[in-house]
Order: C-alpha cells, then sequence, then structure tokens
C-alpha cells in the first residue's frame, strides 16, 4: 500500500508494515510473478522494487507527451500498462504490451485502462466507466 511519499507493504496475518521504497503517489501498483512490486510514476514511467525493500528500477520511461499508468507484469517479462497523453485526457488511453527496458510497444487496445490478464488469456480493462 501507499501512504504520502512511501510503498509499504503488510502480511496478511496482520503486523507492522514494512517501509519498501520511497514513492511519490503511485500510479498503480502490482505484484509481479518475480516477487517485485511494479509501480507507475505517471510521466516519470514505470518502476519496480524488491518487494522485500530496496531501491526502485526504472523499465520503462515514457516519451515527453505520454505519461503512464497501472502497469503489469506477464509471464514472459513484458509490461502490460496504459498509456495516457500528458495533458491528463484520459478519454484517449489505451492499452499497452512493451518489453523492459526496451523501445517495442504494441497497442492491444485504442480505447482503455488498467488492463488485467486473467484466467491465462483473457484481457480485462475498463473503458469510459465500464469494466
Amino acid at each position: 500500500f501507499w501512504r504520502p511519499l512511501e510503498l509499504l507493504r503488510i502480511g496478511i496475518e496482520g503486523g507492522a508494515p514494512t517501509p519498501v521504497t520511497a514513492s511519490e503517489n503511485p500510479w498503480g501498483l502490482a505484484w509481479g510473478p518475480d516477487g517485485y512490486l511494479l509501480y507507475g510514476q505517471g510521466p516519470d514511467g514505470i518502476y519496480r522494487v524488491p518487494a522485500g525493500g530496496g531501491a526502485p528500477e526504472r523499465l520503462l520511461a515514457p516519451g515527453r507527451d505520454l505519461t503512464y499508468h497501472g502497469p503489469g507484469l506477464l509471464g514472459d517479462g513484458s509490461l502490460l500498462l496504459t498509456v495516457a497523453a500528458r495533458s491528463g485526457d484520459w478519454s484517449a488511453a489505451r492499452i499497452v504490451l512493451a518489453s523492459p527496458g526496451g523501445d517495442e510497444a504494441r497497442t492491444l487496445v485504442s480505447r482503455g485502462r488498467d488492463a488485467r490478464l486473467v484466467a491465462g488469456d483473457l484481457l480485462v480493462y475498463a473503458l469510459e466507466g465500464t469494466l
């Protein structure tokens, strides 16, 4: 979870929160299957950090007029994320599949946001308040 300027984690059985890393307000946060947390920092890109804590690593940096949100890591190491104009126009946001650290990105859905892969191969996403 996030509280101002800090990502934390807590066990499902309770206990004290454990600091993970410093962070501005994350634009989406997800557990990766590799034991890392993925989070967006809007116009600064997509980051990952070990769930046990440590220094964050930027995986993707957006172009100058873009912002990134809601990352998810797929089993093959690719990233599923929302890309929107930095102007804040979320009505034209799109869902993209990208390679960490690479320039390759493929638009999967031309209008939508907050995508997740479920049941192995189904893409679920939001569009204008509808799932």
